[in-house]
């Protein structure tokens, strides 16, 4: 249970920092672009709660799937 804890307060802050850095580029090229405020409160809000939500939920089962792989 230690392991798999462990892994998790590791893994999950560097996946949340990878979509933080993903959010950034884009926001900047959305900037460079000329993107309005519309553009910022509707697609850019949706695409960076997709983009955590779906990487937690990933980041959680690979590092639970490689936690059971081990135990057994």
């Amino acid at each position: 249970m230690q392991k798999t804890l462990c892994r998790l307060l590791l893994a999950l802050p560097l996946v949340l920092f990878m979509d933080w850095i993903i959010m950034t580029v884009f926001g900047c090229i959305a900037e460079a672009c000329n993107a309005n405020n519309h553009f910022y409160c509707s697609v850019y809000c949706y695409t960076g709660i997709f983009l955590v939500t779906i990487s937690l939920i990933g980041g959680c089962y690979f590092v639970l799937k490689a936690t059971k792989k081990q135990e057994a």
